[in-house]
Formats: C-alpha cells, sequence, structure tokens
C-alpha cells in the first residue's frame, strides 16, 4: 500500500488521541504506520530531503495541524493529548478531516494555515505528471515539490544553454567548471 494522502492522517491522529494519554511525534506515527498498514518500503519511503521518513513527517504534520485547530494541545513539549473540542468533534462522528474543514470551522486554524500559504491550485511537474493540490501535501511536500521543480528546470535551461554552444565555447565552459570545484589552482592550470 503507498502512504496515503496527507489529509487522511488528521482523523486517524485526532482518533487516536482520542483514546487518551499523552502522545509523542514517534508514537503518533507508529499508531498510524499500524493503522494504514503501511509496509516496511512504504515505511523507508524519504522525503526527497533524505532527511525524515515521509509517513513520520505526514504525522507530525498531522498533530500540528490538529493543535492549530485547537483540537489537540501540548501540555509538555513534544506531547499532545486531546482537547474537548477534538472530544465533541469526535462525538460528532466525522466521516473525515480535511484542511478546508479546519479552516471552515477552527478561526486558530484560519490563522496558522492563511499566514503559512495559499490555496495553490493543481501544479504541473516537470514531466507532465500532476502532482497534489496543496491543500493534499504538507507544507514539507509543496517545499520539496518547489525545489525538485526549480531544479529540474535550471537542469534543463543549463543543458539547452551548453548545446547551442561551439565546441570551443563548450570546451571553456568545462574548464572554467573544473577551476570552479577546485580542480585547478589558478586559470593556467587547468
Amino acid at each position: 500500500m503507498a502512504i496515503p494522502a496527507f489529509q487522511s492522517y488528521l482523523l486517524p491522529a485526532l482518533q487516536a488521541l482520542g483514546s487518551g494519554g499523552l502522545w509523542s511525534n514517534d508514537r503518533m506515527a507508529e499508531e498510524l504506520s499500524i493503522h494504514f498498514k503501511l509496509s516496511p518500503e512504504d515505511k523507508a519511503n524519504l522525503l526527497p530531503s533524505g532527511v525524515r521518513p515521509r509517513y513520520r513527517n505526514r504525522a507530525i504534520w498531522a498533530l500540528t495541524y490538529l493543535f492549530h485547530a485547537g483540537l489537540a494541545q501540548r501540555p509538555a513539549r513534544g506531547k499532545y493529548e486531546i482537547t474537548p473540542a477534538g472530544v465533541s468533534l469526535l462525538g460528532s462522528s466525522p466521516n473525515e478531516i480535511t484542511r478546508s474543514f479546519l479552516i471552515d470551522n477552527y478561526s486558530g486554524f484560519r490563522a496558522f494555515a492563511t499566514q503559512s500559504s495559499g490555496n495553490a491550485p493543481k501544479m504541473t511537474t516537470p514531466f507532465g505528471v500532476t502532482a497534489m493540490t496543496a491543500v493534499e501535501q504538507t507544507p514539507n511536500d509543496r517545499f520539496e515539490s518547489a525545489f525538485t521543480e526549480l531544479r529540474a528546470s535550471l537542469v534543463s535551461e543549463l543543458l539547452d544553454r551548453l548545446a547551442l554552444l561551439s565546441s570551443e565555447a563548450f570546451e571553456r565552459a568545462v574548464l572554467r567548471l573544473l577551476r570552479a570545484m577546485g580542480y585547478a589552482a589558478d586559470e593556467h592550470s587547468v
């Protein structure tokens, strides 16, 4: 099974908080990995930065969203528990919790969401594949998507420019690159 979309994490995270006790980021990430039946391969899927597993990142952002909506509180650093507002929401048996739902119903979250990002339209990756909309992504996902798109654009532009160079100009460009990479002390030793 692939890692579910970010918004799919919100309701199960609130339900886990509703079971009581204090929840750390790690405990929530593991609980949600069991809930979604993530395989070891799914759990090994890292963000493009290579810093953190994607499933764990989504669990942390789910807790952050619930906190800013007032559905969870942080009684201690890195620890979360459900609030009366969270208990009330669970009592209404919601089918799902989405970013839009939180914006529409919780002013604290509305302030958080509007300061951190706007509503972005569907994005297209450089390879023509439609990416998730901003509301389906965590802030880290949006950053990684933007970085990937900018990097691909830069690579494409550089390759196009290099292809237009004469053989002599291409050779000079390679020599400048080698010098910039530290393979020569000065221009004449390249």
